[in-house]
Parts: C-alpha cells; structure tokens; sequence
C-alpha cells in the first residue's frame, strides 16, 4: 500500500453457506418436536431394554461359580450387558444406573470370591429395581446413600486405580501453580 489515501480497498464478502442450508427462517419448530418425540421413544425403548438388560445379568449370576466366574461364556455375555448399561444408561438420564453398572463391570474383573458373587447380586438387583421403578437421576438422597454404601463395598474388593502423580518439572522448567478451585 502506498502513502496516497485515494487506494481503493476491496473488501469480499463470501457467501454464508451455512446460512444457506439452514434456510432463512431458522429452525422449524415441527421438526424439533418431532426430534424430542422420537428421542421420548428411544428412552422408553431402552428403559425396556435395560429392563430386560438387568433381569439377564441377575440371571447369568444365579448360574456362575468360582469354575465359570472369569472365562465362561455366560460370563463373558454378562460382562458385554453391564459394559454396555454402564455406557447408554447416561446417556437416557439414568447415571444412577450407569454408577451401578460401573461398580459391577469392577467387580466382574477380580478373582472369584462368595462376598464378590453375593455383592454382584445386589448390584443386579438394584438395576432390577432402577430400571422397574424409572429411577433417573442421582436418585435423591436416598440413591446418594445406595451408590454409598455399594462403592464402599466395590472399592473394598476392587480399588480403584489411583490417579497418577503429577510428573515433577524437569530442572530448570517452571509450571504454574495450580489454582484453588
């Protein structure tokens, strides 16, 4: 550019794609609520699911003993169906279920043990009963005290992995403090 203020500038404009496929008028409100009626669908077809999901798991425990608890296929079937409650019950506002169903695919990874067996158990029938009553939610004071006590017990049969240390700063590398939260 030069010094001489009669340069011409030409400014372009690209064309708004986006706006383009969306229309001009923004959402349709038809379409959203028939986006919110199928998604009210899909919850009542997985809390149905999951139903069945959590009788299958309590029944497949009825039939394990110390000889098919890690390696049987009725084990393996019940570790895919709390693996999957754990990741989709979430996901349609049971997270209660999904702490539960967390704790048992925990459990289901250590050696056999009776109390391991017995609390498994209880844990398939607190989905039962989740799932039965459409618990979503935490579950209230009364869920809070529940997932309590039951990872109490887990986390007595199957410690958590602890959260790695921090690696130390090499010498002579600086890193900010971190911040009270």
């Amino acid at each position: 550019m030069s010094d001489n203020n009669n340069d011409v500038v030409e400014v372009l404009q690209p064309p708004n794609l986006l706006k383009l496929k969306a229309g001009s008028g923004g959402f349709d409100p038809k379409a959203v609520l028939r986006a919110e009626a199928r998604v009210g669908e899909l919850a009542f077809g997985f809390t149905q699911w999951a139903r069945q999901q959590a009788k299958n798991i309590g029944d497949l425990l009825e039939g394990l003993d110390e000889a098919s608890w890690a390696d049987s296929p009725d084990a393996t079937q019940m570790k895919r169906m709390a693996f999957d409650l754990k990741g989709q019950s979430g996901s349609f506002g049971y997270p209660m279920a999904s702490t539960i169903a967390d704790n048992l695919c925990r459990l289901i990874a250590v050696p056999y043990d009776p109390r391991v067996l017995s609390l498994a158990k209880a844990h398939a029938d607190t989905l039962r009963l989740i799932y039965s009553k459409s618990v979503v939610g935490d579950g209230g004071i009364k869920g809070r005290e529940i997932l309590a006590t039951l990872g109490q017990a887990v986390d007595f049969f199957a410690p958590a992995i602890p959260e790695p240390e921090p690696a130390k700063p090499a010498e002579g590398e600086s890193r900010p403090a971190a911040s009270a939260a």
